[in-house]
């Protein structure tokens, strides 16, 4: 799969590279994960890791991912979506808004999230047990994101 990335810099003259994607051998030893990908329909997948959050406090701290120029949640974007495979009540998310108000939530195991990685978040494991989410990076489709309406 070909896509084409954009500069992250401003005002430096740079020309758009193109990026050839791939899944690695880890994805056949997982094929656990395949019907949750199903789930979602046709999707040109991106990115698609396990992200770990250690019991006890472990914390992300607060940061954007601003990595991608063309993140978000527009057709044609790249939209992250988190699936809690593993969680606690103790574990909570944070994300803040435009205007620095933080909104708190609990992922429940199986939900899908769709989150807007430029916008700050946070997640910290308060619990005793380790928390582990799919983490997904798609390009945005209309039909991706009426499943993730629904």
């Amino acid at each position: 799969r070909r896509h084409t990335r954009y500069p992250l810099v401003t005002g430096v003259q740079t020309c758009a590279l193109p990026i050839y994607l791939q899944d690695t051998v880890l994805r056949a030893q997982l094929p656990a994960i395949e019907p949750l990908l199903s789930a979602f329909g046709t999707v040109d997948w991106h990115r698609i890791r396990l992200m770990r959050l250690q019991p006890g406090g472990g914390e992300l701290q607060r940061h954007t991912d601003q990595v991608d120029a063309d993140s978000g949640f527009g057709v044609g974007q790249l939209m992250r979506i988190h699936v809690p495979l593993k969680t606690n009540p103790e574990v909570i998310f944070t994300v803040w808004d435009a205007n620095d108000v933080p909104k708190h939530v609990h992922m429940p195991t199986f939900s899908a999230y769709a989150l807007d990685t430029r916008w700050p978040h946070r997640a910290i494991n308060g619990g005793t047990d380790e928390r582990i989410h799919l983490v997904m990076d798609a390009m945005t489709t209309p039909d991706l994101q009426s499943r993730l309406r629904a």
